[in-house]
């Protein structure tokens, strides 16, 4: 086998696919007071390429069935102020705090489906139910995945 053959066996799509390095995801899910369905999914992390926090998220209950969202935001108190907005702030919350091994390094192949997929029990690093997303709890989990990453 030249050398050639040899790269051909690594197609470039497939090495920039998946960053080796572990990623740190935080998982909200709000549960509907009156029935305790989940009504809406939120995954948070942060893009240290870019340096800027990823959204992806889901909202369940709505006349045409699910609605997926995606976004990405930099400033930290902005998207505070999105997820209180989109969880409410009195209701009922699941907080998961994943870490995924295998994380694509373009943060746009990252979509909601696959953080579904990827976020089994076994990767799960915490979780809690909380009564209510208070604005310091939040901010200091957005502050964590931030600042806490392998950068190899």
């Amino acid at each position: 086998m030249n050398n050639n053959d040899n790269n051909d066996m690594f197609n470039m799509s497939d090495v920039d696919m998946l960053n080796v390095s572990d990623c740190l995801v935080l998982k909200l899910e709000e549960f509907e007071h009156n029935t305790d369905n989940i009504d809406n999914t939120i995954y948070i992390l942060y893009d240290t390429n870019k340096e800027t926090y990823i959204v992806r998220g889901s909202r369940n209950g709505l006349v045409n069935g699910q609605m997926d969202f995606s976004y990405e935001c930099e400033n930290m108190d902005s998207l505070m102020i999105f997820v209180r907005y989109a969880i409410g702030k009195y209701n009922k919350v699941s907080e998961s705090l994943y870490n995924f091994p295998e994380m694509y390094v373009d943060s746009n192949n990252i979509t909601f489906d696959y953080l579904c997929e990827r976020g089994r029990d076994s990767e799960e690093i915490s979780g809690y139910m909380i009564t209510r997303i208070k604005k310091s709890r939040l901010k200091k989990m957005l502050a964590m995945l931030r600042d806490i990453g392998n950068y190899y």
